[in-house]
Parts: C-alpha cells; structure tokens; sequence
C-alpha cells in the first residue's frame, strides 16, 4: 500500500499491486494554510483521514 497525494491537501491510499484506491480524501480548509504550521496540521489531518478510510481498524486518537 502506499498513500498517494496531489502535491495539495488530497490523499488516497493506492494498493501497489492492484491499483485499487481508497477515497480521495481532501482538505475542506486548504484555504486556511498561510503558513508551514497550519500545512502541517491540515496535511497531517487529511493524511490520516485517507488512511482510517482505508484501514478502518486505524485508531484516530
């Protein structure tokens, strides 16, 4: 498995075997990054969501 992404705050998760994706998973606040904490944060959060969203065993906390 790998987690793929657009360069932006929008991730999947992509088998490497069979290509099959997981949803893509993408920020709802993009706009709000002004500054390397706050892409930090907001990339961290989606990155997670897209892999939860693969691996529903995934532990959010």
């Amino acid at each position: 498995m790998q987690v793929e992404s657009t360069g932006t705050a929008n991730y999947w998760v992509e088998c490497s075997l069979c290509t099959a994706q997981g949803a893509v998973v993408a920020a709802e606040n993009e706009e709000d990054i002004i500054d390397d904490v706050t892409a930090l944060k907001i990339h961290t959060a989606v990155f997670n969501e897209a892999v939860a969203s693969w691996n529903p065993r995934f532990d959010k906390n």
